[in-house]
């Protein structure tokens, strides 16, 4: 076949391919190829159609052939490398974009795709010189501004990063993936407004971009926006459903904004999606957990740390299922194997402490529970003040702070007669509704400020937690002796007060009640009860009951009334929420409280009035593991539930003490 037969075959076969006639053009191609006249040209074509089917082997052979016939040929060494980078022989495609821009130096996309491949070799520096070079050569070429970008951040540099892509930004203002990778950077620089701001206006110009959806998404929910993050969420899955850390992150959000339900559904998405998906059983765990189905939280955690043997996350919620369950021994085994693949774990350390605490390891108890506030849950939670933390030995103005809920602020109150004695003067900042009570109880020395009240740096020298006092004042069981007989005084006369209007002047007895937790927990772990039930047991007794029950009970009130026709005493005229000083001489007029672990247990506990306490089978740290006594209070009687949810082991036993 003469020459120009040659080219005439394959410009018939070049416009076959243009109007999308592959076959023909492939047959035209191959003749020319068999027939042993055709130019490397054809060889590159023929290769060009192979890849469109990805004949990869194919393409890569005749690429080779193209190079037999011109060594030179700089298009066959720059789609040798295309076809190398798609078969993951990284190696061998930079060597050969190389060649190509050696023998071409502006071969259009070489220096792009060398760059990218490089990234994906981790050779960012290099990828950043190769980039840093042509733009000497070409400095209004946008995406090559782009490319450095993606490198400067692989290598750590976000700012450089940031302004690689503002470069590139200038030159093409509609550059969404710019915009997504400016927002990246501003991301890992702190700068969240600006990354929200750069993800949005690469949405505004590219709606459909789920990797622009996700990222703002998980700023969004970050920042606590959670309804917008599950709606960009959802967005990301609509255009990339095969995504399954958007359905992990999903789900995670659902569980923040309190649909445990939604949450475990989308975690299941993303397991269908990718089954060995470690965070995302994991996850599921943790929220099976919270809907009460310990057993399969515990089997989806062991699957995780099936996939990923050192997950420390996985480690640390296998613990807290095997805590919930009562398996103390276990759980500070698992806790510390979490601690020993991130010593810094902040969760693991404090749920360590809470275990440790709960059976009375106290020692090494406090100083895990020292880690709370390395969790991002309490991080802004401390007080802002640049005076040293107390410790015992130190001389001084002593600032002691109220941390957490009352209950816990009252319990550990407990301490504060002996932190007196350990300072040259204390000031005391809690909620303004203990002051009243506070002041008549504790030390007239002892100055009491409420939370909102203005204190100077220039007012203390040292200050403490009262949830960290524990650590220098209660490790041993001996050290709780002195105030677990009580340490608060009631108004006496006001109590006396309540309890004649309560019960006129018979003699009678007056049984405080409280029934609900406001604080929401597990199944499992429910500290609440139906006053149905509860009153079901007193209601036989010859007694008056009083609610001490804090927040709406209308509703609990008249089911009592209805079903049972039992009238509960009421002090309408004490707020119980608000007065606890008022709350404190309620509690003070009963003869005895019976209640669930709540505020209430607390202030009748540090009142020395005689308790009983109903508690779940494997109850909050503060009442101990086993055993109807507490460390902390000396009137109260823990009456523990036999079996989880269920509480007519502990109603039985509140019939028996007081019958």
């Amino acid at each position: 076949m003469a020459p120009a037969s040659v080219l005439e075959q394959e410009r018939r076969a070049l416009a076959h391919l243009q109007q999308g006639n592959h076959a023909e053009a492939e047959h035209l191609l191959r003749a020319l190829l068999a027939g042993g006249k055709a130019r490397a040209s054809t060889a590159l074509n023929l290769a060009g159609l192979c890849t469109r089917d990805g004949r990869w082997q194919e393409a890569l052979d005749l690429l080779e052939t193209a190079l037999s016939l011109d060594p030179a040929y700089a298009a066959a060494h720059f789609n040798r490398g295309n076809v190398q980078r798609v078969r993951g022989d990284l190696d061998a495609a930079v060597a050969s974009y190389r060649r190509a821009l050696e023998l071409q130096a502006d071969f259009p996309g070489a220096v792009p795709l060398l760059a990218q491949t490089l990234c994906e070799q981790g050779d960012h520096a290099a990828a950043a010189a190769l980039l840093g070079q042509a733009l000497d050569r070409q400095p209004e070429e946008p995406e090559l501004h782009f490319l450095l970008g993606n490198a400067l951040l692989h290598q750590g540099d976000p700012t450089a990063a940031a302004g690689a892509y503002r470069q590139a930004l200038t030159l093409r203002a509609a550059f969404p993936e710019a915009h997504c990778n400016l927002g990246n950077a501003c991301q890992q620089l702190g700068q969240s407004e600006g990354a929200i701001a750069a993800y949005r206006q690469a949405l505004a110009l590219l709606p459909t971009f789920a990797e622009a959806s996700f990222n703002l998404a998980n700023v969004l929910r970050e920042q606590g926006s959670l309804a917008e993050a599950i709606q960009l969420y959802r967005q990301t899955l609509a255009h990339n459903p095969n995504q399954p850390e958007a359905c992990c992150n999903l789900g995670n959000t659902l569980r923040e904004s309190g649909d445990p339900a939604g949450a475990v559904a989308a975690y299941r998405q993303a397991l269908q999606l990718k089954d060995d998906f470690a965070e995302a059983h994991s996850n599921l765990g943790a929220t099976l957990q919270q809907l009460g189905d310990v057993q399969a939280a515990i089997t989806a955690f062991r699957h995780a740390l099936v996939l990923r043997p050192h997950y420390p996350e996985a480690l640390s919620n296998l613990g807290n299922a095997l805590e919930e369950l009562g398996e103390h021994t276990e759980a500070v085994e698992v806790f510390e194997q979490a601690i020993a693949q991130q010593h810094d774990y902040a969760d693991a350390h404090f749920n360590l402490g809470l275990t440790l605490l709960h059976t009375g390891a106290w020692a090494r108890g406090w100083e895990e529970y020292e880690w709370r506030w390395r969790r991002r849950e309490t991080q802004n939670d401390r007080l802002s003040t640049a005076r040293p933390l107390w410790q015992p030995g130190s001389s001084g103005r002593v600032l002691a702070w109220g941390e957490q809920g009352i209950g816990d602020v009252v319990m550990f109150a407990s301490q504060i007669p002996q932190l007196h004695l350990l300072c040259d003067a204390l000031t005391v900042r809690t909620d303004a509704r203990l002051l009243p009570l506070f002041r008549r109880s504790f030390h007239p020395d002892i100055r009491f400020k409420g939370q909102g009240d203005p204190l100077g740096e220039e007012e203390h020298d040292h200050h403490i937690p009262l949830g960290s006092l524990g650590r220098f004042l209660r490790r041993k069981p001996l050290a709780f002796q002195a105030a677990a007989a009580g340490f608060l005084r009631a108004d006496a006369s006001r109590a006396a007060a309540l309890r004649r209007r309560l019960l006129g002047e018979a003699p009678g007895r007056l049984i405080g009640v409280s029934w609900r937790s406001s604080v929401k927990r597990s199944p499992a772990r429910e500290k609440s009860l139906p006053l149905l039930e509860l009153a079901a047991t007193l209601g036989s007794l010859d007694a008056r009951l009083l609610t001490l029950q804090y927040g709406d009970t209308d509703t609990d009130l008249r089911e009592v009334r209805e079903q049972q026709g039992l009238e509960l005493a009421t002090a309408a005229d004490i707020d119980l929420f608000h007065d606890l000083d008022g709350l404190a001489a309620l509690i003070e007029a009963c003869d005895v409280v019976v209640t669930i672990s709540n505020v209430t247990a607390h202030l009748a506990g540090a009142l020395g009035k005689p308790t009983l306490l109903l508690v779940p089978h494997n109850c909050d740290w503060r009442w101990g593991h086993q055993g109807e006594t507490t460390q902390w209070y000396d009137a109260v009687t823990v009456l523990r539930q036999g079996q989880p949810a269920d509480w007519s082991g502990p109603l039985l036993a509140v019939a028996r003490l007081l019958g």
